[in-house]
């Protein structure tokens, strides 16, 4: 499953209006696959928001986790990603 900013936000965000749907959707044993855009952005958010330590444990965490794949996007896949936003 892709997962975005307001994925990780509502997870790490207890009074999140999503936090519940965000908690429930994962399954164990799923792969989560992300992007260094996405994960920048989550640490930005939080640290704007004043959640300097949420940002850095969740760096910590993301960094360290196995059941989440970094998408490291070159400009051929941001491409074919446009492409298929415009299917």
């Amino acid at each position: 499953m892709f997962v975005d900013t307001s994925y990780y936000v509502a997870r790490i965000m207890t009074g999140d209006q999503w936090h519940a749907d965000a908690i429930d959707a994962a399954k164990p044993g799923m792969t989560f696959f992300t992007s260094l855009r996405v994960i920048n952005e989550v640490v930005s958010l939080l640290q704007a928001r004043g959640h300097l330590s949420a940002a850095l444990l969740f760096l910590e965490q993301i960094r360290r986790s196995e059941e989440i794949q970094i998408i490291h996007p070159d400009s051929t896949l941001q491409a074919e990603g446009w492409d298929l936003f415009g299917r």
